[in-house]
């Protein structure tokens, strides 16, 4: 049973990092876009960023969708996983739920990311808790 409890802290941090390194790409091109919808930029260039995101949103789809049976257990998990790895997902989530604040403030697009904004804040908040 321990070492299933430490696969699970295991798994629960990797894909809390995962989560947290696609939405630092996806707040980098909310950015791009902002900047591109100001310039003179080609029209290329907005769909290529456009393609991007539409691209890291199925990625944070999929890491959200491993994550939500986690998320349903996460009263059990939590107490049989290690400090270290509890406190490293407390701080991942932390950071993942500053970025899914920073992304509902620069979007544009809000219709695209919303589901999966709400969908990772709600797991972020999860997580959090001690």
């Amino acid at each position: 049973m321990e070492v299933q409890n430490e696969k699970a802290g295991q798994e629960l941090v990797f894909l809390l990092k995962q989560q947290r390194n696609l939405y630092h790409q996806l707040r980098d091109l909310a950015d791009k876009q902002a900047k591109i919808f100001w310039s003179t930029a080609s029209p290329e260039e907005l769909v290529r960023i456009l393609a991007g995101r539409r691209k890291l949103l199925e990625k944070l789809r999929e890491v959200n969708a491993k994550l939500k049976p986690i998320k349903a257990n996460w009263a059990h998990i939590r107490d049989k996983i290690g400090i270290g790895e509890r406190l490293q997902a407390r701080s991942l989530a932390l950071a993942v739920s500053e970025l899914v604040n920073d992304l509902r403030e620069i979007s544009s697009s809000k219709e695209q990311t919303t589901d999966v904004l709400g969908d990772t804040a709600q797991l972020a908040h999860e997580f959090a808790q001690e």
